[in-house]
């Protein structure tokens, strides 16, 4: 990533078809959370998509994000790793992840 992108996930969508809406995440904040048409993002807009967005001299240029299908799935990868090491750890075998 460069100092002109931001990372952001899709924590969630809320509504259906036109009126639907993509709630993102900033990865360099988690404080900040950004709602924009579904349709903006098109068909890649599904919850747990990252995308890196560039940053322009008006702000954030959405109509450039793209997805980051590399980073989902290393993000993906270092979850699953944590549960192993999760379970693992558990002495009584009752852990539920």
């Amino acid at each position: 990533m460069t100092d002109m992108e931001r990372l952001f996930a899709i924590d969630r969508m809320e509504g259906r078809g036109a009126d639907g809406r993509a709630i993102l995440i900033a990865d360099d904040d988690h404080d900040v959370e950004v709602e924009i048409a579904r349709a903006v993002l098109g068909a890649d807009a599904v919850e747990g998509a990252v995308f890196r967005v560039p940053v322009r001299a008006g702000g954030l240029d959405w109509s450039e994000a793209r997805r980051d299908r590399a980073e989902e799935k290393r993000r993906l990868d270092w979850a699953a790793a944590e549960t192993k090491r999760l379970r693992a750890r558990d002495p009584g075998g009752d852990l539920k992840l």
